[in-house]
């Protein structure tokens, strides 16, 4: 949420805007503006189809071009299918649990919406990024989001509640492949009964360690069935998982059980406190370092750092945590303020990190009060404000 929005209207308007909102789990932001600012420039809202896209449906790929014009294909859906993207080396968010729509022969300049016959929007197109092979770059796909999804993302806001989740990453699985793990027939005709047949079924791939579905789930495990109702698909889970606390059927070393799990409550915010000091670009551990590094939420992360700071100097590395000062734990970021608030020009600080295999390293950090002082960006009230932390004594 940390960033600058600028929204165009007409080709020729630009108007600032505020992330209001940003999905925990998928990404969508919400972003707000006056309408006092459009200077009489008229905007419709934009009707969200009830009806989901199936394949082989007739839509209108409608977006904007590089230059802001207005492009538009009439074409079909190809199919749908699981979005799968490969993670990057460095932990930043990637979409995963989600069922996405790809067009045949697509507009790839534009990314915008599509529409359905009665011109309601069915979906959104969007552009999806992914780490190249062995993460030396970047590479993008293009695929639709369901209109129902987003629906679903409003309703969090209207009822100003968080997301539950699981905290799971799921990928889709066969039955020939769940029947070989031990699975037994029956079950795949109780799964028919559910929103989907049973093409397709849900394996665990990774579990936030730092959750309570760590202690039920592992890798391999498949996902049979949420409070007694089977579950096929991703956005039955995400649907059947919005209560605390859930009885979770699942196929794990051959042998069906069900256990209780406590959901995790995600807000929109996420990140909303950030520290710089020493070349450091420090915050709590996001979520992404959670689901894809394993690492527990405890700690200060080192997200970024600067050449020639202080920090560089002394070895410190981003994709580490804090876990020590001088001696002292470092839980969360009121504890490092805490240890390093108030330290003189030129101290010499003892660092304790631990990287993602939890190996600890030990380093002797000299602070600069006069070039790297120390200070905060904190979201308060809706707004982001810096705050100064830094010593005087120089």
């Amino acid at each position: 949420m940390l960033g600058d929005v600028k929204l165009i209207f007409n080709n020729r308007l630009e108007v600032k805007g505020n992330v209001e909102y940003i999905h925990p789990l998928h990404n969508l932001a919400v972003v707000s503006f006056s309408p006092s600012a459009l200077n009489n420039i008229t905007v419709a809202q934009a009707k969200l189809a009830e009806k989901p896209l199936i394949q082989g449906d007739m839509i209108t790929q409608v977006g904007l071009n590089s230059d802001g014009h207005i492009e538009q294909r009439e074409t079909k859906v190809d199919i749908q299918e699981e979005l799968w993207l490969d993670q990057y080396n460095v932990p930043k968010f990637i979409d995963r649990n989600i069922e996405v729509s790809y067009l045949l022969n697509p507009n790839g300049a534009i990314d915008g919406v599509i529409l359905n016959e009665s011109q309601e929007v069915a979906a959104f197109w969007f552009i999806f990024e992914e780490s190249e092979q062995k993460g030396k770059g970047v590479s993008s796909l293009m695929a639709g989001i369901a209109a129902d999804d987003v629906k679903q993302m409003m309703s969090f806001i209207e009822q100003n509640k968080p997301v539950q989740s699981l905290e799971v990453s799921l990928t889709q699985i066969s039955p020939v492949d769940a029947l070989q793990m031990g699975l037994p027939n029956s079950w795949l005709d109780k799964m028919a009964t559910g929103e989907k047949s049973t093409e397709k079924l849900l394996a665990i791939y990774n579990v936030v360690a730092s959750s309570p579905s760590a202690k039920v789930f592992k890798r391999g495990d498949i996902l049979l069935a949420i409070n007694d109702s089977p579950v096929t698909s991703f956005k039955q889970v995400e649907q059947l998982s919005q209560q605390p606390l859930l009885n979770v059927t699942l196929l794990s070393e051959g042998k069906i059980k069900t256990e209780q799990v406590e959901t995790m409550p995600l807000n929109g915010t996420d990140i909303d406190r950030v520290l710089y000091w020493s070349g450091l670009y420090l915050h709590a551990p996001h979520r992404a370092a959670l689901v894809q590094g394993g690492i527990e939420n405890k700690g200060v992360y080192i997200a970024s750092y600067q050449y020639g700071s202080p920090a560089r100097r002394s070895g410190l590395y981003a994709m580490h945590r804090i876990v020590e000062i001088d001696g002292k734990p470092i839980n969360d970021v009121d504890d490092l303020i805490a240890a390093v608030k108030g330290k003189p020009h030129k101290a010499s600080v003892l660092i304790k990190t631990l990287d993602f295999s939890n190996k600890a390293k030990v380093n002797t950090l000299k602070t600069d009060n006069h070039y790297w002082p120390f200070y905060e960006m904190k979201l308060i009230d809706g707004k982001w404000q810096k705050l100064d932390h830094f010593s005087e004594s120089l």
